[in-house]
């Protein structure tokens, strides 16, 4: 009866621990142009290409106005880049990429269950700055700035391809 129970907790906290996979194609030079987020059941759920760098500021700005489908905004991947002010990461001061003419934004982390700065504390510890490829909706001039609603953090960005995040992408017509 006991092994029957351990059996069967075991099951479910591998079940609970998996996580999902992702997989992408390349455009011959290795640069992502199509990257598709892998559900547990192996069906694909999001398929995300390339959109636009994220300098100039100008066209950046106009392009992601321009992202809606049927009147409401579509799914975009962003680099987000946090640095501390005051010792603390700032999600009102993120920048889209790291360029230091970047767009700052306001990265609105509320539909997340542990927020950006909390994630930057523990993955990029004893740094400056943190970035972070997000899912998430772009919602333009808000009172307090531009904004994007993060509503899922897929990976860390390393210091090493830091450099290299420096488009958005938007969800394929296959994802939506």
């Amino acid at each position: 009866m006991w092994s029957r129970r351990f059996a069967s907790m075991i099951v479910m906290v591998v079940v609970a621990c998996s996580t999902p996979k992702r997989g992408g194609e390349t455009n011959g030079t290795g640069s992502a142009t199509v990257d598709k987020t892998m559900k547990r059941d192996g069906g694909t759920s999001t398929v995300f290409v390339r959109g636009v760098a994220v300098v100039p500021v100008d066209k950046l700005v106009a392009w992601l106005d321009g992202q809606k489908l049927d009147g409401k905004p579509r799914l975009l991947r962003f680099p987000i880049v946090l640095s501390k002010a005051s010792g603390d990461f700032d999600i009102s001061s993120a920048r889209l990429g790291a360029d230091p003419a970047a767009l700052v934004v306001y990265a609105n982390d509320a539909a997340l269950g542990n927020g950006l700065a909390d994630r930057a504390i523990t993955a990029c510890k004893g740094r400056e700055i943190c970035a972070f490829w997000v899912e998430g909706y772009w919602q333009g001039k808000q009172e307090l700035g531009y904004q994007v609603d993060v509503m899922r953090v897929q990976a860390t960005i390393s210091p090493e391809d830091l450099a290299s995040a420096a488009q958005v992408e938007v969800e394929g017509e296959t994802g939506n």
